[in-house]
């Protein structure tokens, strides 16, 4: 009637019992931690571990992962947000051609230059780094 039911036991106030209801004197917060885990290891050494693990996790910038040749994502995204938002200069050559700038969002500077011939792109120049 009184207290939590926890997987057929109880918990009163700070008290546990065990299915009988009969108060249980329980582990000791060192034996918990020093309980050996199917792994070989105990459970704070698993946990410490674990914890190391996604803390690598964490700190691995994915953004600085190459995913085409010497890019990165996060050179993909600056290249794909300068052609998708940034401000556009048009450089007319005569005859059709001309060489098209898409600067940095932030206007750092072009981040895409593209050569252009009618439609065509015949030459492009990509620079997402932040010193543009």
């Amino acid at each position: 009637m009184f207290g939590h039911r926890y997987f057929g036991a109880r918990y009163f106030g700070g008290r546990f019992f065990g299915d009988g209801g009969v108060a249980g004197s329980g582990a000791s917060a060192a034996e918990i931690w020093a309980y050996v885990l199917s792994n070989g290891k105990s459970a704070g050494q698993t946990l410490v571990e674990t914890l190391s693990g996604i803390e690598t996790l964490l700190a691995r910038n994915c953004l600085d992962e190459q995913v085409q040749g010497a890019y990165t994502a996060a050179d993909a995204l600056r290249i794909l947000l300068a052609v998708a938002a940034g401000k556009t200069t048009i450089n007319a050559l005569g005859g059709g051609a001309a060489v098209v700038e898409f600067q940095a969002v932030d206007d750092s500077g072009v981040v895409v230059s593209a050569t252009m011939d009618g439609s065509e792109r015949t030459a492009v120049t990509l620079t997402p780094t932040e010193s543009t």
